[in-house]
């Protein structure tokens, strides 16, 4: 199933950068270090897409720079430096399990490690919403999805050498599923508590990434299936989010919640955007969201009423979160000089991504 989703994945990898490259190109200095670093960064990440081979240490490598670089060249010093050991203790993990420890239960249980640590996952979460807050949000969504991508692709494989080891693997399972339900409750829960939109989306990125490491975990076809649909739709859904904040971010002075609202008055292509996106990544029926839950529940159901219970509240957390997120952003009474007059009604990056949302909806209820 991994093989086929290859081809896949690879077009949505480019179509992010080629996306988030145009607005480095329209708004951002250091044009042409800034777009170097792209090109290497996507050369080497869709290498590693394309199949594990004795070369892939290397491309991480050459990944991890690139991504560095970019950041230096940004000039964001402050998630540089996070980011610098986050990277810097993924690769040690990455040695140690891919040389060391290669091809055996303790190599898989570093290499699982390292892989959490890259997509936040509970008790390594802590970074990631540091760092989103202290970029801009086209950079902050462009690396959360590619890591998404890239770093998901790899854990998949690595849960598929663990199943290698039939007793090992489903204790692995096991003890992961808890893991990810708390990672699950703990991001919809600091979402719900965030007032900092950004920050808000690095949590529910969290929340998202929770879902989508227990479908992993289940190694069900249908459990697969749904998050393969989820997967696709948290990094269409969370980049036109990110896309949004950064319209706001860009034409005010803060971009926090409650400082910022009355926007769906003059800007009712972003209130329906951010509207359209939310629906999905809280699984809203008709939403290719609604179908990646529907069929996770169902195989959480089977294996135990008491995860199913707490993947509800972390589903009607998430609903809270969002609905308060639009509510404080794009209701209420308008502050007129919060928001400078050339903030876009909507643009044709938006108008993508909301056809991308619709058609997949569509597409699945065709199948």
């Amino acid at each position: 199933m991994l093989k086929a989703l290859a081809p896949f994945l690879t077009i949505i990898y480019m179509a992010i950068t080629l996306l988030c490259g145009v607005f480095y190109l329209r708004d951002f200095n250091k044009k042409l270090t800034v777009l170097l670093c792209l090109v290497v960064l996507t050369f080497s990440n869709l290498f590693l897409l394309w199949g594990e081979t004795s070369y892939g240490l290397f491309f991480d490598g050459i990944s991890v720079i690139a991504l560095l670089t970019l950041f230096w060249v940004l000039g964001y010093k402050e998630a540089f430096k996070i980011l610098g050991v986050v990277e810097t203790s993924y690769l040690f993990l990455l040695i140690l399990g891919k040389t060391v420890f290669a091809l055996t239960p303790e190599g898989i249980v570093l290499l699982v490690i390292a892989f959490f640590l890259k997509l936040a996952v509970f008790p390594l979460f802590l970074w990631l919403p540091i760092v989103v807050k202290s970029i801009d949000a086209i950079t902050a969504g462009f690396f959360i999805c590619i890591f998404e991508i890239v770093d998901f692709v790899l854990l998949w494989r690595t849960v598929e050498q663990a199943s290698w080891f039939p007793q090992f693997f489903e204790s692995l399972r096991e003890f992961s599923l808890y893991i990810e339900i708390i990672t699950l409750l703990l991001g919809a829960g600091l979402a719900l508590c965030e007032k900092n939109l950004k920050k808000l989306l690095a949590y529910a990125t969290i929340d998202d990434t929770g879902y989508l490491l227990i479908g992993l975990s289940l190694f069900s076809p249908v459990s697969l299936y749904g998050t393969t649909i989820l997967w696709i739709n948290h990094l269409i859904a969370k980049l036109g989010l990110f896309f949004i904040a950064y319209r706001i971010e860009k034409n005010t002075s803060v971009i926090s919640l409650g400082k910022v609202k009355g926007l769906a008055k003059d800007y009712p292509g972003l209130a329906f955007s951010f509207l359209v996106f939310a629906l999905t990544l809280i699984g809203v029926p008709i939403f290719p969201g609604f179908w990646g839950k529907l069929f996770l529940y169902q195989e959480v159901f089977k294996l135990s009423k008491a995860l199913f219970g707490l993947m509800v509240l972390g589903g009607c957390l998430t609903l809270v979160y969002f609905i308060r997120a639009y509510h404080s952003l794009f209701l209420g009474e308008k502050e007129p000089e919060t928001v400078q007059p050339f903030l876009p009604k909507l643009d044709l990056v938006l108008v993508m991504l909301l056809s991308f949302t619709i058609v997949l909806g569509c597409l699945i209820i065709g199948f």
